[in-house]
């Protein structure tokens, strides 16, 4: 419903590059309904090879659940590795990523299915594919949260 007709205003609110590190960081107006406003910040750090993904939530009342959905082709395969580390790759490539969410986070990784909407991807109008989606997720009793987590490269092809 947001997308079609409550569009939320996003705001740039720093862009930066060093040889070192590339960073953004952007919040949106698409909880104000809600009393929450969303900051994320990515950083890659060009020489270690990894994203740095700092969300922060703050809520004008304490308690709200904050889910952080990674959607993935279908063609990616998905190993957990530990509670909150997985790793993904594809079998026609040697290139592997490591997703690690932050320790707050609850996740788990969810195939698609008929009954359910999340984990379908749509490679054009009208088409669908089943696929896999790792969702993060986290009751917050605080009014203030931040979760941080890291995509690392652990093997380019």
């Amino acid at each position: 419903p947001t997308l079609w007709k409550n569009h939320y205003q996003p705001s740039l609110l720093n862009a930066s590059s060093t040889p070192e590190f590339d960073c953004v960081s952007a919040t949106h107006n698409g909880y104000r309904k809600s009393g929450i406003s969303h900051t994320r910040t990515v950083e890659f750090n060009k020489k270690k090879e990894y994203l740095k993904i700092t969300d922060q939530i703050d809520a004008r009342k304490p308690g709200f659940m904050v889910n952080i959905p990674f959607h993935l082709h279908p063609e990616v395969f998905v190993l957990q590795t530990a509670d909150n580390t997985y790793i993904l790759g594809r079998k026609e490539t040697p290139s592997t990523l490591e997703l690690t969410f932050d320790p707050l986070i609850d996740s788990m990784p969810i195939q698609a299915s008929d009954d359910d909407t999340l984990g379908w991807y749509s490679p054009s109008f009208m088409k669908k594919e089943k696929s896999a989606v790792i969702m993060g997720e986290h009751q917050s009793d605080a009014k203030s949260l931040t979760l941080i987590t890291y995509i690392k490269i652990i093997n380019r092809a």
